[in-house]
Formats: C-alpha cells, structure tokens, sequence
C-alpha cells in the first residue's frame, strides 16, 4: 500500500485507534520519564536545602554559645611576676589610702571592695 499523505484516509477505523493509542502510549512514557527526572531533581534539591538548613543551624547555634558562653581567658602569672605586682600593690595600697581610688578599666583585676590589695593578692597566691 501506499504510505503517502493520503494513506491516514484508507486506514480503518480500528487502525486509527491503533494508532492513536500507540501515540497515546509514547506520550504517555515521556510524560513518565518527564516526571521521575522531575521528582529527582526537586529531591535532591530537597537534600540540599536541608544540608543547607542544617549547616547554617548548627553554624548559628555555634556562635550564640560563644557569645553567651564565652570563657574568661585564664592567665598564668609567674611567682616572680606575682612577687613583683603585690610589692607594687602594697605600696600602692599605702598610698593610696585617704585618696579616692581612680576608675578602673574592665580588663583590669578587680579588688573586692573595702579589702586591701595585697590581702586579696595573698589569696590569690594561696590559690595557686
């Protein structure tokens, strides 16, 4: 027979329900193929986010703890060192006495109020 453009014309009802399906069944695999391409992509897109989501989380829950949880910086002071400040914290203290103490900067060490510098050095000293 012949195959031209005029052969849809002679082809029996049947055979263009054939054909119809045929077609029917391709689109309908493409339209398969089309959907499990776009489900993985939008999957591992999904894992992205949430490996995305879960660093920045963890990142930020990592800088509120060095905010709130900051530990004070330990300093180690020789005994020679230590000898030499409460010789200095002791003739300061004499000095000191009757004059009204200066501010002191937050860095500083921080005497308890109304004790003696160098009592409070001993201390210190006694601790170590």
């Amino acid at each position: 027979g012949d195959k031209g453009e005029g052969s849809s014309s002679k082809q029996t009802p049947l055979q263009k329900l054939e054909e119809m399906a045929a077609h029917m069944k391709k689109h309908v695999e493409e339209t398969r193929e089309a959907t499990a391409s776009l489900r993985r992509t939008m999957e591992s897109q999904q894992r992205q986010y949430q490996t995305a989501l879960s660093d920045f989380q963890r990142k930020l829950e990592e800088l509120q703890k060095k905010k709130t949880s900051h530990p004070p910086q330990r300093i180690e002071i020789g005994a020679s060192s230590l000898k030499a400040l409460k010789s200095l914290a002791g003739s300061a203290s004499v000095q000191m006495r009757g004059a009204s103490p200066a501010p002191m900067q937050s860095s500083a060490i921080v005497a308890p109020v109304g004790g003696p510098v160098k009592e409070w050095l001993d201390k210190v000293d006694e601790q170590l």
